[in-house]
């Protein structure tokens, strides 16, 4: 079991006729003899060390200055474990006008693309950091200017200066700590997507009318960066207000993630469906205004065990303008092929965007091509922080629960191979 998550992490074990000595059994056995007086590990222990002498038992590992086996380090019997380390940032988080803002969850993709904008944003004071390694928290957190790391996603939900949490953690952890940010009163930005299953949807879509019955919806906002870039928003401009029903064709070259990553853990990340085709759903949204009222989806067919079917699928959408799309997904072409095409075709205009690096647009005898940088994180972040301060959510949770729900009944199409409808409604029940 060493190594392999679905054991370490999701206790799923080995039969015992395919896996004798499992890691647990074998600590089961090791214990099972000392209880009994046969085994004693006290003669491996070579040297002992007072806690505060660590550095010096680690020096001598390191330099090899004496033979050692056994080394146990001895803590005091008494000691006080504080909740929360002092990262001595400047306490400005009650400044007026300023969002406190607590993390939860700082890998590297929120190192890359969150927390550079929001340390940018001067509305911004960092509260407090929580991430699966403390070690993990206190460094980030000073880098960042956090004034505390504590030790629990709850400490920064309890914290009085924190207005607004940002969630960066695995996908399995997306839904509970929206649902424990909801109950705590606080605004919260969760990385995508918003959860993984259907009760989970229907868990946040119930608090959510619940606290908005109360008068006391805080922000909700999913990770649907595309739709906040620069490049996004010419295509929607392109078309005007009104365009009427568009077609829109979305061509995604995934590239492959091998079937034991993390994120094809059904759990843990959900599948890539869940983890990234919900961006793509959300985009053309976005351009046409419509929801998404029916999907259908259908996969490759392998025996390969290194392909994952469902991660080379095509996605058919209506949505309730009458505009239609196609999600185009594949985890198998060309590396050198841009990851990213959309074309937008309707009200005698044509808008292809490629990679969001540029835009060429069509309308009349016309065209034209503009550059465009970047996927939209930063104005996505910006755009939270000025929702929290002015109260005005920047994406309706409507529409993200039915992003969410439009991305789920995509699995179930692929194993129904039906047509199925996207209702909300479906969810109070």
């Amino acid at each position: 079991g060493r190594y392999d998550p679905t054991y370490e992490e999701g206790g799923l074990d080995y039969p015992y006729g395919v896996v004798r000595w499992t890691e647990g059994r074998n600590m089961e056995a090791v214990l099972d003899l000392a209880a009994a007086g046969k085994f004693n590990p006290l003669p491996l222990v070579t040297h002992r060390f007072e806690f505060d002498r660590a550095p010096e038992a680690y020096a001598m590992i390191a330099e090899h200055s004496q033979p050692y086996c056994g080394i146990l380090l001895d803590y005091p019997e008494e000691r006080s474990a504080s909740a929360s380390v002092d990262l001595g940032a400047a306490a400005d988080r009650g400044a007026a006008g300023k969002v406190g803002l607590g993390m939860i969850g700082a890998g590297s993709f929120a190192q890359t693309f969150l927390l550079p904008p929001l340390k940018g944003n001067g509305d911004v004071a960092f509260t407090t950091i929580f991430t699966q390694t403390g070690m993990t928290a206190a460094d980030v957190g000073r880098r960042y200017g956090f004034t505390a790391a504590v030790d629990s996603a709850d400490a920064v939900m309890a914290d009085p200066d924190t207005t607004a949490v940002v969630v960066a953690t695995r996908h399995d952890q997306h839904a509970p700590l929206v649902l424990a940010a909801l109950d705590a009163g606080k605004h919260v930005f969760v990385e995508k997507p918003l959860c993984l299953t259907l009760d989970q949807l229907r868990a946040i879509r119930a608090k959510a009318a619940e606290l908005s019955a109360a008068g006391a919806l805080p922000i909700v906002l999913t990770g649907f960066n595309r739709r906040f870039s620069d490049s996004a928003r010419a295509v929607r401009a392109h078309f005007g207000e009104n365009p009427g029903a568009l077609n829109m064709t979305y061509r995604v070259a995934a590239g492959r993630i091998p079937p034991t990553h993390w994120t094809q853990d059904p759990v843990l990340g959900g599948g890539r469906i869940m983890g990234e085709v919900c961006h793509f759903i959300d985009l053309m949204q976005f351009v046409c205004g419509g929801l998404p009222v029916e999907v259908s989806a259908t996969c490759m067919g392998t025996d390969n065990a290194d392909i994952t079917p469902a991660d080379n699928l095509s996605v058919n959408i209506r949505f309730s303008d009458g505009s239609v799309g196609n999600v185009c997904y594949f985890a198998e072409g060309a590396k050198t092929l841009p990851k990213e095409r959309l074309e937008v075709h309707g009200a005698g205009r044509s808008a292809i965007l490629d990679n969001f690096s540029s835009v060429t647009f069509h309308g009349g005898r016309r065209k034209r091509t503009k550059r465009y940088a970047g996927k939209g994180h930063p104005q996505e972040m910006a755009a939270f922080v000025k929702g929290v301060r002015e109260s005005v959510a920047p994406l309706s949770l409507e529409s993200q629960i039915s992003t969410t729900l439009a991305t789920i009944k995509i699995l179930e199409s692929l194993s129904a191979r039906r047509v199925l409808a996207v209702d909300p409604s479906d969810l109070d029940s």
